[in-house]
């Protein structure tokens, strides 16, 4: 019979007198086989306080536990929450039952790896419940992001381009007992806030081609209006300008045509092209919103608009539907500096709410959207209206459904007990 290597692992050890180890807090606990009743977050802060980065080979001791909490303050700079922070706190809590491996060399043996991520998948469990695939891929680029600027401050070296990041730790040096205590009344603030508190607390919407069946319109009124003046734009083209801020539309349009070309006259042609078909034709729900606005109610979940469109002509879109009233918070670009692809919108809309940003999905039909809403620290949900997600769009996705009643199903999954 062919053993798995998480079998072979786990015969090669068992073949040895004691399968287990002891703790600080004199467990004996099996790294192969963890129970939760044996995790303690007192033998995990003891450990990761006196266990080194670098294998020791920083000029001055920097320990595990530092480093997990400028991770952790790291994902709260970022607005992703709470419960990620604690994700954060925990991600390299497996050290403490298994020690660690340089990377170099952890990429070569798959047995201890997978021994690694299911004592790491334990203790997520203990403490957070399952961790999605989109939360570990955050967890994941903070902890590298921190390692740049470890190895920078650290040793003077690069070792990757250099990352953005929200707040640069100050890369103190604590006696091991102090971070023990640091680690600890962390962890217990971060469970206090989290503990009885949904997973998703609000929904962001965009509008046009989410919320409204514009965004079509849009497609064809740049088109026309490019047209009109002389430009031959593709329907490509102007898919691509879906949800562009001025800056990043403009830079856009002259990609196509030329560094000359005026893009607030093809703009206003479309405006103009556009606000006459709506006049006489008026505008479309898509469908789900009822349904999705009405569940999200029932259940305390709060919701807000954050779209490209001016504010006026939000409201008056929404009016002409009777929507005006159907959101907790109706924001839009104009109100903040940066428009999509930059975050700005997203991290206001879920402040208006009250909420920290990894609190939220963030409903989206386009790429710029969806970077807007990934660069917040929303959980980006797709909800595609005329084409369906490239191989990039897909990297930005915490996940895509068909239509906006779907995301029932997704914010139940997230905040079931």
């Amino acid at each position: 019979m062919k053993h798995t290597t998480t079998e072979s692992a786990i015969d090669s050890i068992t073949a040895c007198k004691t399968d287990y180890i002891t703790t600080y807090k004199k467990v004996h606990f099996t790294p192969l086989n963890p129970q939760q009743e044996d995790i303690l977050i007192e033998d995990i802060a003891h450990a990761l306080s006196l266990m080194t980065r670098a294998n020791g080979h920083f000029p001055v001791f920097h320990s595990v536990a530092q480093h997990c909490m400028e991770c952790c303050e790291e994902a709260l700079a970022r607005g992703l929450g709470e419960r990620m922070a604690l994700a954060c706190l925990l991600h390299d809590s497996s050290e403490a039952y298994l020690a660690d491996v340089t990377r170099p060399v952890k990429k070569n043996l798959p047995e201890y790896q997978a021994i690694e991520n299911g004592l790491l998948d334990a203790v997520f469990t203990k403490y957070l419940g399952r961790l999605t695939e989109w939360e570990k891929k955050q967890v994941k680029q903070i902890d590298d992001d921190l390692l740049y600027y470890e190895f920078y401050h650290f040793m003077g070296e690069e070792l990757s381009e250099k990352p953005a990041i929200a707040k640069i730790p100050e890369f103190k040096e604590l006696p091991f007992k102090t971070v023990e205590a640091q680690y600890l009344q962390l962890f217990e603030t971060l469970s206090k806030a989290i503990s009885g508190k949904r997973r998703i607390q609000g929904v962001l919407f965009d509008m046009d081609g989410l919320v409204l069946d514009t965004e079509k319109l849009y497609t064809r009124f740049w088109q026309e209006a490019a047209h009109c003046l002389g430009y031959p734009m593709t329907r490509e083209q102007a898919l691509g300008m879906r949800s562009m801020n001025r800056k990043a539309g403009e830079a856009l349009i002259k990609s196509y045509f030329g560094p000359n070309t005026s893009y607030l006259e093809i703009r206003s042609k479309r405006m103009e092209l556009m606000d006459a078909f709506i006049e006489k034709e008026g505008v479309a729900l898509k469908p789900g919103i009822h349904e999705l606005l009405h569940y999200l109610k029932e259940h305390g979940i709060r919701t807000a608009i954050a779209t490209s469109s001016p504010l006026e002509r939000t409201l008056k879109y929404l009016a002409s539907v009777n929507m005006e009233n159907s959101f907790d918070a109706i924001t839009s670009v104009y109100m903040v500096e940066h428009g999509k692809p930059e975050p700005d919108i997203y991290i206001y809309a879920a402040h208006k709410l009250g909420l920290n940003p990894g609190e939220c999905l963030a409903l989206e039909d386009s790429p710029s959207g969806l970077t807007a809403a990934r660069k917040a620290g929303c959980l980006p949900v797709m909800i595609p209206d005329q084409d369906q997600p490239d191989e990039e769009t897909k990297k930005l996705l915490f996940t895509k459904v068909e239509r906006l009643d779907d995301v029932i199903g997704v914010v139940e999954e997230l905040n079931r007990e």
